[in-house]
């Protein structure tokens, strides 16, 4: 039941953050958009995003606990900084972040059955 509710809050603030991005970028603010990512990022994520940002894959897990749940929300967080960037005419480096996003959401997925699995 707790957990049901934390995921629900977790869900619940997601759509919000994507919808305020999304609107920012829409409204031709797409530097907003970025600073409002990367604040949550560094709030809800307990790791310097700047040091995720320059660390291999193996290592985000590690500096995030290895819990697959917040990688994915880091992952989540990259797309939606992607999104931003695009918005900023920055589609490189937008194409750049949904790959790593891409990748550590696959890893996150494989992380996650693995745990059920044990």
């Amino acid at each position: 039941m707790l957990r049901d509710d934390w995921l629900q809050r977790q869900m619940k603030a997601l759509s919000e953050l994507v919808a305020r991005v999304a609107a920012l970028v829409a409204g031709g603010r797409p530097r907003e958009a970025l600073e409002v990512v990367r604040d949550e990022g560094a709030r809800s994520l307990g790791a310097d995003p700047t040091v995720l940002a320059a660390v291999d894959e193996r290592t985000v897990f590690v500096l995030l606990g290895d819990d697959p749940r917040r990688v994915a929300r880091y992952a989540a967080l990259l797309a939606l900084e992607a999104d931003a960037l695009e918005g900023a005419g920055e589609a490189e480096r937008a194409l750049r972040l949904r790959g790593r996003a891409a990748s550590l959401t696959t890893a996150a997925q494989q992380r996650a059955e693995q745990a059920e699995r044990s």
